[in-house]
């Protein structure tokens, strides 16, 4: 798989393909999907619930992190501890999802280690819901990696997003309703970071919305249909996700 420098919708729905195949426990099974792509080096990191799957191609790496998992007690105690700390891998202005950060944490001496020969190469993460909080993470300790994720909850506070921002590059994917990027909530001083790419109802693409535009978007779809706000959580699909941008990319 070529992936082309910058944004594209073709990388997006490669990485959205990656992060909906990070649930596949058997890495023997990841590798035998993934193998036509030019992945010449796949390594599967799985420590206390946590995981993320290393990939190297000739020309980059990619980290894809596993989401959440309702029936795993590590995750749901993850997405639960909602308080935020500082990272003291990363960036340390404003403050991270201390649960999330946790999980990267567990990883985090396994894949430093793996990337120690790889300095040279492009650094990508990807993930969807609590992988792509995950991906987040890992990106802003990491030099001039970009990041990729779908239906991902804020990460942290507003200093932490404007000093990733700053340095970083992330493309964040919302579905429509998806009720997942909408926690944790505002008042607990939680902002998102990176572009936004919201999908509508239609499966069109709008790059980066104003938060009028998002707003007027709601509030038709909801005067269109009152019981739309329960399509919440079907919206969160990973498998959604990737069609979509599939869809969309073949477009452009």
């Amino acid at each position: 798989m070529t992936i082309v420098p910058g944004f594209s919708y073709t990388n997006a729905a490669h990485f959205a393909k990656l992060s909906e195949l990070a649930y596949e426990k058997s890495e023997t099974v990841f590798k035998k999907t993934i193998k036509t792509h030019g992945y010449k080096n796949i390594i599967y990191f799985d420590k206390s619930g946590a995981q993320c799957y290393g990939l190297e191609h000739d020309d980059y790496v990619v980290l894809s992190f596993r989401g959440t998992e309702p029936t795993t007690a590590n995750d749901v105690k993850a997405d639960l501890n909602i308080i935020h700390g500082k990272d003291e891998n990363g960036i340390t202005i404003g403050s991270v999802h201390c649960g999330f950060r946790n999980e990267v944490d567990t990883l985090w001496p396994d894949i430093t280690t793996w990337l120690k020969d790889k300095k040279d190469k492009q650094i990508y993460t990807c993930g969807h819901s609590l992988g792509g909080a995950m991906s987040g993470i890992a990106a802003s300790r990491l030099d001039g990696a970009i990041c990729y994720n779908y239906g991902c909850p804020r990460v942290g506070t507003n200093k932490w997003r404007k000093a990733f921002d700053k340095e970083h590059k992330m493309y964040r994917f919302v579905n429509d309703r998806d009720i997942v990027p909408r926690i944790p909530p505002r008042m607990m001083r939680y902002k998102h970071a990176g572009e936004l790419h919201f999908i509508d109802k239609n499966g069109e693409i709008k790059r980066n919305p104003s938060p009028f535009r998002q707003l007027a978007i709601g509030l038709c779809n909801m005067c269109r249909n009152p019981l739309r706000i329960a399509e919440g959580i079907p919206d969160h699909n990973m498998g959604d996700y990737h069609r979509f941008i599939e869809n969309w990319s073949n477009k452009k």
